[in-house]
């Protein structure tokens, strides 16, 4: 499979900026078909081009980060990426960066012998093959909504992952007593790679289950659930959330991250729009995750 490569270099007179801009536009980028990551420091600098050197003259004390990412040819679009990086809610920051195509190699070999199982999966006993940077349960949207998961009573209790992803949180799920999951996922890859995942974790087939498409897909599901799940991007969960509420059951709840702190009033405006009660906050660097409930 080949891949284009996408240097990208962040500069910013604000160095507590950096990393809270450079994970959010990596979470982004793979929103957009970005498959992994690498930081590269000086080599994506260099890469990026002459503008972030002429940056670098006039602002040598500078606060920086460069990495490198990873596309299939067939996804890549460079207006859709353009559009990416100029929609990073930063002030003051400048983004810099150069595609190139990449060498024919097997990268997904390359990307599973550098990413080690995180602590979530060491924890409960859950092996991910991780072929991506997100869906491993190291970033920390991942690792806030597992550990609300274990504080809830998950015994016999059904579950729905909306953009299930690596299927991580499906299994998580089930590991801590869940009945059955159900996820989704708009990438065929995604789909696959969940269910080989709960392959490897000796998921019962009758136990999970995984669609492909987006939030539409959820009118063909006739059931209800106790948990919905939905680590997605700010702007999605705002639209689907009615589709994700039509899915709770009468006491169920809605347990959302992938959004950042600053959206947090938003998400709540709209959960309470749609007769929800806000029951949880966590917070994580810049990270946020909600939980709710219906209002009784």
């Amino acid at each position: 499979m080949k891949y284009y490569i996408t240097n990208i270099a962040l500069a910013c007179d604000e160095a507590s900026l950096i990393d809270p801009a450079s994970d959010i536009l990596k979470t982004f980028l793979a929103e957009i078909g970005y498959e992994a990551f690498e930081d590269n420091s000086e080599v994506s600098m260099t890469e990026s081009g002459n503008l972030l050197k002429e940056y670098r003259k006039e602002h040598p004390f500078a606060p920086f980060a460069c990495f490198s990412a990873f596309i299939q040819q067939s996804l890549f679009d460079e207006n859709v990426l353009k559009a990416t990086l100029d929609s990073m809610p930063f002030d003051g920051l400048h983004i810099y960066y150069n595609n190139k195509e990449a060498e024919d190699r097997n990268w997904n070999e390359q990307w599973e012998q550098s990413l080690e199982q995180s602590d979530i999966c060491q924890e409960l006993g859950i092996t991910i093959d991780v072929k991506q940077a997100f869906g491993t349960g190291g970033h920390n949207t991942t690792r806030m909504i597992v550990n609300i998961l274990k504080t809830e009573d998950l015994c016999g209790k059904t579950v729905l992952d909306c953009g299930c992803g690596s299927g991580i949180l499906s299994i998580a799920a089930l590991k801590l007593g869940a009945e059955r999951a159900v996820g989704y996922d708009i990438d065929e890859w995604s789909v696959n790679n969940s269910l080989h995942n709960a392959e490897l974790n000796a998921i019962p087939s009758d136990c999970i289950s995984v669609l492909l498409g987006d939030a539409s897909v959820l009118d063909g599901v006739g059931e209800q659930f106790d948990f919905v799940l939905a680590n997605i991007n700010r702007n999605i969960l705002l639209a689907d959330m009615p589709q994700f509420v039509k899915r709770m059951k009468p006491k169920g709840k809605l347990i959302l991250s992938g959004f950042y702190t600053e959206d947090i009033p938003l998400l709540i405006e709209k959960a309470e729009s749609l007769g929800l009660s806000r029951l949880a906050k966590k917070e994580d660097e810049h990270w946020a995750s909600l939980v709710f409930g219906t209002i009784e």
